[in-house]
């Protein structure tokens, strides 16, 4: 399976730097993305990627992180509006469906490397074998 990242970069770019510019649909995003990743044993794998990559965009939408790039938020939102369509290059309704999903996770992780390392510095994140994305929570109602 080959994925033109660029691809799939560019077609969701504008739909990501509309939900850039709205805090509220940033954290429809958030939630929809928690929810897509309850008791999904296909996408286990990506929790604690995709749980860094939740929980730096609610740091950022609270105003609690603020060192980032706009292209970094932009490309970790494209990320999870790729993860959250059942209609990707895959279906994920499909056997194997998930494997694009975390192709395009891992490519946008590798490109943002830097940044998701200081973050994690930053916010003291262990890897914890327990952790789950079930545990996040979406405390957007305490913004700043």
């Amino acid at each position: 399976m080959d994925i033109n990242f660029d691809k799939v970069i560019n077609n969701l770019k504008i739909k990501a730097a509309a939900i850039y510019d709205d805090r509220d649909k940033i954290w429809e995003l958030l939630d929809r993305t928690k929810k897509k990743l309850e008791n999904n044993k296909e996408l286990r794998s990506l929790f604690d990627d995709i749980r860094v990559l939740v929980e730096l965009i609610k740091d950022y939408n609270k105003g609690e992180y603020t060192n980032l790039s706009k292209n970094t938020i932009i490309l970790v939102i494209i990320g999870l509006l790729y993860l959250v369509n059942p209609l990707d290059i895959i279906p994920d309704f499909l056997f194997g469906g998930f494997v694009d999903d975390a192709a395009v996770i891992a490519y946008i992780l590798k490109k943002i490397t830097i940044e998701i390392t200081a973050y994690k510095n930053w916010k003291g994140l262990r890897k914890k074998d327990d952790d789950n994305m079930i545990e996040i929570t979406l405390d957007h109602d305490d913004e700043v």
